[in-house]
């Protein structure tokens, strides 16, 4: 998982059409650990070309396609300062839908 302190980003799909699907995986910006995430993680399905934008802070796994390989535009920031934290998740996530 990680997160942007210093800025939202999002991510607009290109490849996508109105049948394919990719999961959205999030939790809390005020989430310290990996137990403080996993206990309040949120999962979404978007289907085909709807972006989604995270804001400053929120924790977030990189997209996930769930019918093909897809390619996303992301917008970022750009500046100085470290905007970027990562934590690996060591347990195992089960998303049902």
């Amino acid at each position: 998982m990680e997160r942007h302190p210093l800025g939202s980003q999002s991510f607009l799909p290109v490849t996508q059409n109105d049948d394919h699907s990719y999961l959205v995986v999030v939790a809390p910006s005020f989430c310290k650990t990996e137990d403080d995430i996993v206990n309040n993680l949120c999962a979404f399905v978007a289907k085909g070309f709807t972006g989604v934008t995270y804001a400053k802070g929120v924790w977030h796994h990189p997209l996930i396609s769930l019918d093909r390989v897809s390619d996303f535009i992301v917008i970022d920031r750009k500046g100085p300062g470290n905007n970027c934290d990562v934590i690996n998740l060591t347990q195992k996530i089960t998303v049902k839908f």
